[in-house]
This record gives C-alpha cells, sequence and structure tokens, in this order.
C-alpha cells in the first residue's frame, strides 16, 4: 500500500503525519496491497481543506473537507469516502439490480397444473435442430 501526503501552505508536522496513519487504519478493511492514499492538505483564507484520494484496483475514491479546523477537515474528508467506500461494497456484495424478494404465486391451484405439451413444439424443434 502507497501512502502520500501533501501539504499546500501548511507545514507538514510529524503529529499531522501520524493523525493521518491513524485516519487511514479506519479504512484497512475495504484496502488491498495494491490500492494507494494521497492526503492534500491546505489553508485558504480562514479555513482547512482536505482532500483524501484512495485508487483501489482501478477504482479511484475522492473526498474533500471544508472546515475552520484541520483535524475538523479531514473528519469530514473520511467520512465521505467510507460512505463512498462502503456503497460501493454494498453494490458489488449484493448486485444493483438483486433485492431480496420471495417467490409471489399468484394462483397456486393453476402454478402446479399440468401444461400443453403441444405448445412447446416450437422448442422441440428449436432443440432437434441445434
Amino acid at each position: 500500500m502507497k501512502f502520500s501526503i501533501s501539504c499546500k501552505q501548511l507545514r507538514c508536522s510529524d503529529e499531522l503525519t501520524t493523525t493521518l496513519h491513524q485516519k487511514v487504519e479506519r479504512l484497512a478493511q475495504y484496502l488491498k496491497n495494491d490500492s494507494s492514499i494521497k492526503w492534500t492538505c491546505s489553508q485558504k483564507g480562514g479555513g482547512h481543506h482536505a482532500t483524501l484520494t484512495i485508487w483501489i484496483g482501478s477504482n479511484k475514491y475522492q473526498a474533500m473537507g471544508h472546515a475552520p479546523g484541520l483535524q475538523q477537515a479531514v473528519d469530514k474528508a473520511l467520512e465521505r469516502v467510507l460512505r463512498q467506500l462502503r456503497k460501493s461494497k454494498d453494490i458489488i456484495k449484493t448486485g444493483p439490480h438483486r433485492k431480496e424478494r420471495q417467490l409471489v404465486i399468484l394462483d397456486p391451484d393453476n402454478a402446479w397444473g399440468d401444461y400443453d405439451e403441444d405448445s412447446f413444439d416450437d422448442l422441440n424443434d428449436y432443440h432437434k435442430a441445434a
């Protein structure tokens, strides 16, 4: 896993580096060995900005946080990326089209009834030709 930190108009202190490493530990269940993480912290005007970019394989997740304090900006960016990762994990896990639904038989008497084999002649001809 690659990890990089860049600071613009800020001094990258050891305390900031250890804080960002600890924040990334919350993402451990979503990360793989080939993932890379980039934090960008900056100060503009009276507020702080933090951008978190994560590449997992070919997927890119990015979020920004703005707040008066750097710690709050980092927390906002981290929560937004966590929300993206959870959402993509749920989609991969269950599929976008799958919903847990029970099969509903509207007419139970006809559901197990006999079918007319003559109506399936065109399918029999198809299987013979193949």
